[in-house]
């Protein structure tokens, strides 16, 4: 079904691409975000593997892409800077960024985006930070593969893979997040246990925000103004509380719902796109230059027209 969604907003935006964007210049004032999750050598996806990886290869065309096509890459901060006006914005401007925190963005991530000149920005779940153990994202959440049962006797194609790339499954550690924000690395926080926070009660809610700036006033020194939501579409926050993370400094905040961020009228949630291991170089392209900007409004549109028809008015 998730692929399905995805061959079909594909399918859409390619038509609008040759009808519409493919002919309009570059707009300075809106940003792409991207977002990503996994480098994994050899590792193929599949309906019951963990979602959101490509593979190196494809990692180093999208930032060769970006590279040959002149984009500034931002950092978090820069990207603030732009935002509030302190920093003119280049007619080609991109914030790449990576959720949760996984050892290959150190081993394998930091190395190719280097080689293009492309800065590299970390949500990171600081909760996770530090454990040896293979970390397993699947649809319904994260869990830790710590348990005898978790292992296999006889390993599928993921058991295999964890086991020949064990040091790429577990989270990074805090050495290894200090070596690269000392190198660049924009840091923002992507809560402290990965919760959906739109689960979560005030005093949930400011307990995670609090956890995660401890950590990294303790073991970074800073004090983050970004925060990107787990899970990231409109069903993972509440809006009432969002008033809470400015309590904590928190200034933006990002999901994934698509498009690109628009600086003369930022939304109070800043859009971004997943970056899916099925995109093709083309796909690439048509999120950076605005081919699919048009979906979510039309996705909440079906949203509210579906709702009444589903379950009454």
């Amino acid at each position: 079904m998730r692929k399905l969604k995805l061959a079909i907003s594909e399918s859409v935006a390619g038509l609008a691409w040759k009808l519409v964007y493919k002919r309009r210049q570059q707009d300075s004032s809106f940003i792409p975000i991207l977002c990503y999750h996994r480098v994994l050598p050899e590792f193929i996806e599949s309906e019951n593997s963990p979602i959101y990886t490509v593979l190196p290869e494809q990692f180093e065309a999208q930032m060769a892409f970006l590279a040959r096509e002149g984009y500034d890459s931002l950092t978090l901060q820069e990207f603030a800077e732009t935002a509030r006006g302190l920093k003119p914005p280049k007619k080609r401007s991109v914030l790449v960024t990576f959720d949760d925190g996984y050892a290959d963005i150190h081993a394998i991530a930091r190395s190719i985006a280097r080689r293009y000149d492309i800065k590299l920005n970390l949500f990171v779940t600081t909760g996770f930070i530090g454990r040896p153990e293979p970390l397993m994202m699947t649809l319904d959440g994260y869990y830790f593969q710590t348990a005898i049962a978790d292992r296999q006797e006889k390993p599928d194609a993921l058991g295999f893979h964890i086991k020949k790339y064990p040091h790429l499954w577990r989270p990074l550690n805090w050495q290894e997040i200090r070596e690269m924000h000392e190198d660049g690395m924009g840091i923002g926080l992507h809560g402290h246990s990965h919760r959906n926070f739109a689960r979560l009660g005030p005093d949930e809610t400011e307990a995670e925000i609090a956890s995660g700036q401890a950590a990294l006033k303790e073991r970074l020194g800073i004090t983050s103004e970004f925060f990107a939501f787990p899970y990231g579409w409109h069903d993972s926050y509440r809006p009432e509380t969002l008033p809470l993370f400015r309590r904590h400094r928190v200034q933006y905040l990002f999901g994934t719902h698509m498009g690109r961020a628009r600086l003369s009228r930022l939304p109070e949630i800043l859009p971004r796109f997943l970056i899916y291991q099925q995109d093709s170089l083309d796909t690439f392209e048509r999120k950076l230059r605005g081919a699919y900007d048009f979906i979510e409004p039309l996705r909440l549109f079906w949203d509210r027209v579906k709702r009444p028809l589903l379950f009454g008015a």
